[in-house]
């Protein structure tokens, strides 16, 4: 299912994810792991949300923040540290979003 597929995708991205040649070490794919683990554990309650916290934590740097912050709930942060994430990363997880019409047709 795509479950699956989501662990295989995280599974071949986290040795490569982030600023790796910073953190050569276990530990950082483990906690990177832990991280991607605890938004999955999410995933029942906002799906899409979960999906794109995810996708988005792959592709930036410091993923492994991004993602702490997301599952923690801490999305003034995010919107502070990561103001490029995309609206689908607060979709159904931030119960203060509302997609702002400005946003979404500008661009």
């Amino acid at each position: 299912g795509p479950m699956l597929d989501l662990y295989n995708m995280i599974g071949a991205l986290i040795p490569t994810a982030g600023p790796t040649k910073a953190h050569p070490d276990d530990a950082y794919r483990e906690g990177y792991a832990t991280a991607v683990d605890d938004a999955l554990k999410k995933v029942d309650q906002a799906p899409d949300a979960s999906t794109a916290a995810i996708a988005f934590a792959l592709e930036t740097d410091e993923g492994m923040t991004f993602l702490r912050c997301w599952n923690e709930g801490d999305f003034d942060a995010i919107r502070r540290e990561w103001p490029e994430a995309p609206d689908e990363v607060f979709e159904g997880a931030d119960p203060l979003f509302k997609r702002s019409p400005s946003r979404a047709s500008a661009g």
